[in-house]
């Protein structure tokens, strides 16, 4: 990861956990995201996924409907616990689960997904 793209993802850790974490973290660049820059980051003997707003891009949903959906998500054991949210910045700081993966079009169509994608749209709007 460069050095300015580094500093930018300390700057936005810094506005969630506080600048002493931030200088102490250890962040590396994830592949992947349309919408959002992601880090794994790792401190204090545990690891988190940073997002950001990628430069020029609008997001499908706005960063605080977006949290309030995946802490539901996660209350489901459907996605990463936040941990922390900064929505005038466009900063999210979830958990890391380390198995996780995000669905290919062909995952959403496996027969075995069928009630997970079908009632996605109904838990989105009960949040």
């Amino acid at each position: 990861m460069d050095a300015p793209r580094e500093d930018s993802a300390r700057a936005a850790l810094g506005r969630v956990l506080g600048a002493d974490v931030a200088r102490r973290a250890t962040l590396w660049a994830l592949e992947g995201g349309l919408k959002r820059r992601s880090y794994l980051v790792s401190v204090d003997g545990r690891q988190r996924v940073l997002r950001l707003p990628a430069p020029g891009v609008d997001a499908l949903l706005d960063l605080g409907t977006e949290a309030r959906v995946m802490r539901a998500a996660a209350a489901a054991g459907l996605a990463p616990g936040v941990v922390a949210i900064d929505a005038a910045a466009g900063v999210l700081l979830t958990d890391y689960r380390e198995s996780a993966r995000a669905w290919t079009a062909t995952d959403a169509r496996h027969p075995s997904k069928n009630g997970v994608v079908a009632s996605a749209p109904l838990f989105i709007l009960s949040t």
